[in-house]
């Protein structure tokens, strides 16, 4: 597992300790099945023995709730399968930074002492004891701050009050905390990635300005974009729930939401790029450097081309192109021309329109779902001619 750094962290300890997860299993579908099942069967089960599935006196039966099948169904299997995508593929980027000779040999031992820190944090007994307690501190808060009444399928009458029914309070002792859990777990997760890139940003590391990936050679950093694709969809996915049901069932318009589906996808875009920017004052010393002897050279080339060619009246009877000097010059050219076209960041722009377009996707249905089929297709086409 030497690519496993990131492989740890809340909730594996307490999976563990819940017999869900032996030590060392890395298999994740079992347990996204698991955690549907933990999360989601039981609702189904008492939900039906109440007969609140199909229909509910007071209205919000438990099949019409979009959120808390966008919450259990998909939100939780997603951020258990993302382990298979997004810890392997950072794990595998932070190993890079040796491979690609990115980190000196002399600096080797300081690397391997970031990876050492790491992996003592992500095993912190702290770290899982907070996001456990976080999390019943949340669902507390949620209880006792949201002033909407909750859907029918959650509340049972009894003595003329409405109280939570059996359903209900799994949903608040065992469902909404183990997802909160897993959000938790993946925000842990995200800080120690960011720290690893900040640590590694303060080792002399050794840029290369004429790279061809403009990024000195750290656009496989930038790859990590990709590798969050999936725990960014998980917050759009529960809130594209919650506005599915104002939507569908409140009569509300999907722009009504906007800003709020605009601010969770610019939200999830900074959360994700923003560990990268530790590395601008590497890559600005190696732009600066690099203009400066490379631009020096090209410039020395550049005055010994024009006194060959132009100043002396040479003529042209050879092909000029097939001489080997403008070849050179055009190749040092091109090399220059990445030194000069260097990014601050390694971010790559399809790596952030894939990410953006990623968080947002869990509200197409929502939005194919508000209205007749006929009208979208109306627009479509409109739009198309």
């Amino acid at each position: 597992m030497e690519n496993e750094v990131f492989y740890g962290g809340p909730p594996l300890r307490l999976e563990k300790w819940l017999r869900v997860r032996k030590a060392g299993d890395t298999r994740v579908l079992g347990l996204a099945i698991g955690a549907a099942a933990v999360t989601w069967l039981p609702l189904l089960v008492l939900t039906i023995v109440r007969g609140d599935f199909l229909h509910h006196a007071g209205g919000g039966s438990f099949l019409q709730d979009f959120a808390v099948h966008a919450r259990y169904l998909i939100a939780v299997p997603l951020m258990v399968l993302a382990e298979a995508t997004c810890i392997s593929q950072l794990g595998a980027i932070a190993q890079h930074f040796v491979v690609a000779d990115v980190v000196r040999e002399a600096d080797r031992p300081r690397f391997d002492a970031v990876l050492a820190s790491i992996r003592r944090l992500r095993d912190s007994y702290f770290a899982e004891i907070l996001a456990v307690a976080c999390a019943y501190l949340l669902v507390l808060a949620i209880v006792y701050s949201v002033s909407q009444r909750p859907p029918g399928w959650q509340l049972a009458a009894e003595a003329g009050t409405e109280r939570f029914s059996p359903a209900g309070w799994w949903q608040l002792l065992v469902s909404l905390p183990i997802l909160l859990v897993f959000l938790l777990g993946w925000v842990w997760k995200l800080f120690l990635w960011a720290r690893f890139l900040w640590l590694v940003s303060r080792l002399d590391l050794h840029l290369v300005a004429s790279h061809p990936d403009r990024a000195g050679g750290l656009m496989f950093a930038g790859h990590s974009l990709q590798a969050w694709a999936l725990p960014a969809a998980t917050p759009g996915v529960i809130i594209a729930g919650s506005v599915a049901n104002l939507v569908i069932h409140g009569g509300a318009s999907i722009l009504d939401f906007k800003y709020l589906i605009l601010g969770i996808t610019v939200c999830m875009l900074v959360l994700c790029t923003a560990p990268l920017v530790v590395f601008s004052k590497n890559l600005i010393s190696t732009w600066r450097s690099g203009v400066w002897h490379y631009g020096s050279l090209a410039e020395r080339v550049g005055h010994k081309f024009e006194k060959e060619w132009l100043e002396r009246g040479r003529g042209f009877a050879e092909n000029p192109l097939q001489t080997p000097a403008f070849s050179a010059t055009t190749d040092l050219y091109q090399v220059v021309s990445n030194v000069y076209a260097m990014k601050i960041v390694p971010i790559d722009p399809l790596g952030v329109a894939f990410l953006g377009a990623i968080t947002l996707l869990p509200f197409l249905p929502v939005l194919l779902g508000s209205q007749p089929l006929d009208e979208l297709l109306k627009k479509l086409v409109g739009f198309l001619i």
